[in-house]
């Protein structure tokens, strides 16, 4: 690929960002983030966001204002949410939550299903990660 190419692809790519604001779902899904890109909280009615197979290890407290419907965090590092999120509008908002690959420990889950009573949560068998 020469230069004038990867540039077009990089303009390409920053033009479909910005069409996200006002948009209701942002898929950021292996775009090789390692925390939550801007774009996410400059995107006016997020109701869904697919953060799936990127570099994630923890969320910031802000996550706790989107009043999303949809999370989805496959095969990212993350094993815990903010404190924050206790009685957020996610917490509140949130109807499914996809946290399968994210290789959680049946406490880490226990944890998860506290913050989210109300919401189907798609993960796989906890696993015995750090066990003695």
């Amino acid at each position: 690929m020469n230069l004038r190419h990867f540039l077009a692809l990089m303009l390409l790519c920053s033009a479909s960002l910005l069409h996200a604001r006002g948009q209701e779902s942002l898929n950021l899904r292996r775009g090789g983030y390692k925390q939550v890109p801007e774009v996410v909280w400059q995107t006016d009615g997020l109701r869904v966001l697919d953060l799936s197979k990127n570099d994630i290890v923890e969320l910031p407290d802000s996550i706790a204002s989107l009043p999303l419907s949809e999370l989805r965090l496959q095969r990212t590092y993350v094993t815990a949410f903010p404190a924050a999120v206790k009685d957020s509008p996610l917490a509140r908002s949130l109807r499914l939550l996809d946290m399968r690959g994210c290789r959680l420990t049946e406490a880490q889950q226990g944890s998860i299903k506290e913050l989210f009573p109300n919401t189907k949560i798609l993960w796989d068998d906890p696993c015995e990660c750090g066990a003695d």
